[in-house]
């Protein structure tokens, strides 16, 4: 039968979701996450362009990718026990395993067991247009198969197993008799009518009783699971990369709203900042003007109370006035009567009243004075 990996064995090395399952051999660097197995297409290259003389320097690469060849098989310290020489030659123990079922022209290729396929390396597209003749286009690069990673798990898986082995395995296995059966004899049953030799080897009494813990009578109901659980994780796998891009798909959307809400939610902002700015002036125009208006009406007030203290002092003296007045008019209307009283009945005005009864005053004063001289000549 040939040596088509369990899909349990798939499942130690990957996961469906792409996690990383067994460790990894010792010398590699270190995961750094659910990918962390993954191989570039240059290493896949220097693998495949191995196969004739197991040299890279032997190795169709070109510079880039036959430096990355190098580095890669200096970091993968796969122990043979021949040292490491420096041409990077490997055992071909370890060879064999690295190119099973890769080689030109390989007769089986199923589904469950595929191993990386044959990489072509891309050479730098050059191309000319009128608008800028003799300039150089950017490399290309064919687009990333989606199935890489799952096929490459597969086979770094293969290597895994070959860890802290002398031989690989499968290469040579033990058989019912204590013999040494050689891999090579799996072929033998590739050929057409060899289904009939199996299940009658099956069905023989000397045939185990059991495959890999399965009884002999369930070896077809457990390897119709087995394929539809490799079946069932392929469809997976398809439906998580498929998933995957439509989620970038999603990411770059989202990504290209967030840019344009940002610009918005900026513009918007600014409107905001603007907006309060005027409303921080209208607020400020608005207080001077009830600050304005506060003014007037104390200096209303203000007015209104001087005006009143003025009018209050104003009524005072006028009341004070009217009584000086009256008082005015007693004196007036005495010296009248007095005036009166000398025989001045014409004389009104108080300056007249005055001066003509002092001058009347006088001229008495003088006549008695003049009686008095004349009285004295008559006595003597």
């Amino acid at each position: 039968m040939s040596k088509t990996m369990a899909p349990s064995q798939l499942e130690d090395a990957t996961h469906h979701d792409g996690s990383q399952g067994r460790s990894r051999i010792p010398g590699c660097s270190k995961p750094k996450g659910p990918k962390a197995w993954s191989m570039t297409r240059s290493m896949i290259a220097a693998f495949n362009s191995m196969r004739g003389s197991g040299n890279i320097a032997d190795s169709n690469l070109n510079g880039p990718d036959q430096d990355e060849a190098v580095v890669w098989t200096e970091q993968y310290e796969v122990s043979d026990g021949e040292g490491e020489p420096e041409d990077g030659r490997i055992s071909p123990c370890t060879f064999r395993l690295w190119a099973t079922e890769v080689s030109d022209g390989q007769r089986r290729a199923e589904e469950a067991n595929v191993n990386p396929r044959p990489y072509v390396h891309a050479q730098s597209a050059r191309s000319t247009s009128p608008g800028s003749e003799g300039e150089e286009a950017e490399d290309f690069c064919p687009p990333l198969d989606p199935w890489a990673a799952f096929r490459i798990a597969l086979w770094q898986y293969q290597v895994e197993v070959t860890n802290g082995r002398r031989e690989c395995p499968g290469r040579r296995q033990s058989g019912a008799e204590g013999q040494e059966l050689d891999s090579d004899d799996d072929d033998l049953l590739d050929g057409p009518g060899q289904v009939e030799a199996i299940r009658a080897a099956l069905a023989r009494h000397d045939a185990p009783t059991h495959f890999d813990g399965v009884p002999t009578d369930a070896i077809d109901e457990e390897l119709r699971l087995r394929y539809q659980r490799a079946k069932d994780a392929t469809y997976s796998v398809t439906r998580a990369v498929q998933e995957k891009w439509a989620a970038q798909e999603r990411i770059a959307l989202r990504s290209a709203q967030v840019q344009s809400v940002a610009t918005a939610i900026g513009v918007i902002q600014q409107q905001q900042a603007q907006q309060q700015a005027r409303q921080r002036e209208r607020r400020q125009r608005r207080r001077r003007r009830e600050e304005i208006y506060r003014h007037v009406e104390e200096h209303l007030r203000d007015v209104a109370a001087k005006a009143d203290e003025a009018e209050y002092h104003a009524s005072r003296h006028w009341a004070e006035l009217d009584h000086l007045l009256a008082m005015e008019d007693h004196v007036c209307a005495t010296l009248q009567q007095m005036a009166l009283t000398v025989g001045l009945d014409d004389a009104v005005d108080p300056d007249e009243i005055e001066a003509r009864v002092v001058e009347m005053g006088q001229q008495a004063e003088a006549d008695a004075v003049a009686d008095m001289s004349g009285d004295e000549e008559d006595w003597m």
